[in-house]
């Protein structure tokens, strides 16, 4: 029964830490693909004596960090800290207790996740989706037990 504890809490902070790293691939994939914005500018290059003028157009492609300045660095790291904190409480567990209050937390963190996905897909799209996905599998794996024998009342 302790064996079958210790593997559960084993596959959950497994399935923390790919999570985990899912959530800084998206926050590393966000803040440095240099296409995250693409688009077209045109400037005004020279008036000839007949009042014409020629215009330049030039494609240009950029980061997200590049575009917006370091401070989105915060909010895109925000699921980052979520999921640190989820694979943090199932690393300091120790296994003898508090499995109702850590699978609340674990299934609150993922909730949050989700709702920041969500809300995501209006600007950045669904980057973080898997990792909130991720979320919700660890906290199920963490949470969920089938019926223990219980002790006698002898």
């Amino acid at each position: 029964m302790i064996l079958q504890e210790i593997r559960k809490s084993r596959a959950a902070a497994v399935s923390a830490t790919i999570t985990h790293l899912l959530a800084w691939a998206a926050f590393l994939w966000l803040a440095l693909w240099p296409y995250s914005y693409q688009g077209i500018s045109a400037a005004a290059v020279s008036v000839d004596g007949g009042g014409a003028t020629t215009t330049e157009v030039a494609r240009y492609s950029a980061s997200l960090t590049e575009v917006n300045g370091y401070w989105v660095l915060l909010p895109l790291s925000a699921p980052v800290l979520v999921t640190g904190l989820a694979l943090l409480s199932l690393l300091t567990w120790k296994g003898n207790g508090g499995r109702a209050g850590n699978t609340l937390i674990l299934g609150g963190l993922a909730v949050v996740l989700l709702i920041f996905s969500v809300l995501g897909l209006l600007s950045i799209g669904l980057f973080y989706l898997p990792s909130a996905l991720a979320s919700i599998v660890t906290a199920i794996i963490f949470g969920f037990r089938p019926g223990l024998p219980r002790p006698s009342d002898e």
